[in-house]
């Protein structure tokens, strides 16, 4: 809860007494401050008071005064919440038989789900009308019912395409073989659905039109044809979908964070800059958004350092970062969270910050959730294992077990391409033999050149544009 949102409800508690002390909001009080819920360090607290007997029911109504208070709280800052008041209105006043009124709140809450395409909210609203209200039957309000009908069952059929795309994307990430999701790709731009943006039949189902061409685009590495869907999108929240914005903000945050990913796939520097102060100037009112909001900054300032090879200025601001972590790690959407250790990770490795390197690249490997897409899972546990290299040449057992989990995971995930091939058959190479120091440099030399020939590979180009891994060999040559 924020300050405002404790302070409203502790106003609203006081009307809450017993026996001449406000018991709940003692029991609020001391819970917040608690760092980690503790429910026997409560009973002893309040040990002789007589609602501590029955402690789970003094919490239970303790919950929903909160929740009804965050109800009042939250009243029409969000056009959804207002929508849902004014229905339990209507309820109110049909019940007390004022028709007149509950006829004028219902068209202009009508107008108000309009303008933010709730059609799952307007079907119930016709339905209030016709039944409740306007007894007579209305075809004028049958064929409005039956247009949203249209439109819902329009959008739900491009949130199906939608979600198809995206668990493929996440599942088998870039294609970098012929075979992989070909077939599903084709068969859902096939789709009459995608034939033109007039087949999407509101905003928020050209919202999805667009989310589909870009994500198709993304699982391509086709930056150019990504942006014009990813701009529409924006437009479409900013000129079609204003109302709805600001409870939908995470929605912006993410084409935001797109944007900025195509900016600076494609060098576009400026445009980055621009679109970065964009993400900083909104101002969320929820906590999920400012702590989503954040962390995309965050995560796509340490794309640029990474891709404009600025890792001392990572490094610098890696504290300040992990502070931010620190406080808001469990707010956090799990892909971004990951996608943020993994920019963190690569900036400490091409840093040479190799102990750094492993504790982020770890939180990734053992996270229970593996939401991070999975070339850069492949990525991370690749670049650990050069990491462990690092630090214990020499300690050929250790090293050993780490190449050997490396490889039973790549294997087991399919992801064994020539880049994978490459880095694993040379850690396997050097753990064999440390002591000859001309030989260890000519396998360096020898694994420059693999990987230089590897970059001329069409397929192989997703793994060039996370970093290039020749500034390591480099490093490492430069020490022989």
């Amino acid at each position: 809860m924020s300050a405002s949102e404790k302070r409203y409800f502790k106003m609203q508690a006081k009307r809450h007494v017993i026996k001449g002390k406000n018991n709940y909001i003692r029991l609020f009080e001391a819970i917040e401050v608690q760092q980690k819920y503790d429910e026997a360090a409560l009973k002893k607290k309040f040990e002789d008071a007589t609602f501590s007997k029955q402690l789970s029911v003094s919490k239970n109504y303790l919950y929903r005064l909160i929740l009804r208070s965050l109800t009042e709280f939250h009243y029409a800052k969000t056009t959804t919440i207002e929508i849902r008041n004014n229905i339990a209105q209507i309820e109110v006043l049909k019940k007390k038989n004022l028709l007149i009124q509950a006829r004028k709140l219902i068209k202009s809450t009508i107008r108000k789900a309009r303008a933010i395409e709730d059609f799952s909210i307007l079907i119930e609203l016709y339905r209030i009308q016709q039944d409740t209200v306007d007894a007579i039957p209305n075809i004028q309000l049958l064929k409005e019912k039956e247009e949203v009908l249209r439109k819902l069952n329009n959008l739900l059929r491009y949130e199906m395409l939608h979600c198809e795309l995206m668990e493929l994307f996440r599942a088998q990430g870039i294609a970098r073989e012929e075979k992989i999701g070909k077939d599903v790709l084709r068969e859902i731009l096939k789709s009459p659905l995608m034939e033109d943006e007039e087949k999407a039949l509101s905003a928020k189902a050209k919202l999805k039109y667009n989310y589909v061409k870009a994500t198709y685009a993304f699982s391509k590495w086709d930056f150019k044809g990504a942006k014009p869907a990813i701009l529409r999108m924006k437009e479409i929240w900013e000129k079609d979908l204003p109302k709805l914005l600001p409870e939908k903000m995470n929605r912006y945050i993410s084409i935001l964070n797109n944007l900025l990913i195509i900016n600076l796939e494609l060098c576009e520097t400026a445009t980055f800059y621009e679109n970065i102060e964009v993400l900083r100037a909104l101002t969320p009112t929820k906590v999920g958004d400012k702590i989503y909001q954040k962390t995309v900054y965050y995560s796509m300032l340490y794309n640029y350092y990474n891709k404009t090879k600025q890792f001392d200025l990572g490094l610098a601001k890696m504290e300040e970062c992990r502070q931010f972590l620190d406080c808001s790690k469990s707010e956090i959407p799990k892909h971004h969270l990951l996608g943020l250790y993994f920019n963190l990770g690569i900036t400490s490795f091409f840093a040479f910050q190799f102990d750094k390197t492993i504790d982020w690249f770890n939180l990734i490997i053992n996270h229970p959730s593996k939401e991070l897409n999975i070339d850069n899972q492949c990525l991370a546990r690749l670049l650990n294992l050069l990491a462990y290299y690092e630090i214990y040449q020499g300690k050929n057992q250790h090293l050993d077990y780490v190449w050997r989990s490396t490889y039973q995971y790549l294997k087991k995930k399919e992801r064994i391409f020539p880049f994978e091939e490459a880095v694993l058959s040379f850690v396997k190479s050097l753990s064999k033999q440390t002591t000859n120091k001309r030989n260890e440099r000519t396998k360096f030399f020898d694994f420059k050149q693999k990987i230089a020939d590897i970059r001329h590979i069409h397929s192989e180009r997703v793994i060039y544009t996370a970093f290039d891994i020749i500034d390591w060999v480099d490093y490492r040559l430069a020490k022989f």
